[in-house]
């Protein structure tokens, strides 16, 4: 018995760490760079859908405590920065902003 119970929890446990190993990552919190050039060729193919994703992540990010980045980003790939948001009132403002040239 004491080794079926055995051979139940050596499954039971690699099972747990197979479910845990392969959980989506939680980020190590950081600034969340937004390049602006990707924002607006989405806009232009209005796809929604990737923009909610940057957006939401963009938002988690606020929430989490760090800032998001606003960057625009040059034939060179040199990336200017020229606005930051660090709380969810003024990051909501430039998502509604996006959002409404849909």
């Amino acid at each position: 018995m004491s080794t079926r119970v055995s051979a139940f929890n050596i499954q039971l446990f690699c099972k747990i760490w197979y479910i845990i190993l392969n959980l989506p990552q939680i980020d190590e919190m950081e600034d969340f760079v937004i390049v602006v050039n990707r924002i607006e060729e989405l806009q232009s193919i209005q796809d929604r859908e990737e923009l909610e994703r940057i957006f939401n992540k963009a938002k988690r990010t606020i929430v989490g405590g760090m800032d998001v980045i606003l960057v625009r980003e040059d034939r060179s790939g040199k990336q200017e920065k020229f606005q930051t948001f660090s709380n969810e009132h003024d990051f909501e403002e430039y998502r509604k902003r996006v959002f409404r040239l849909l």
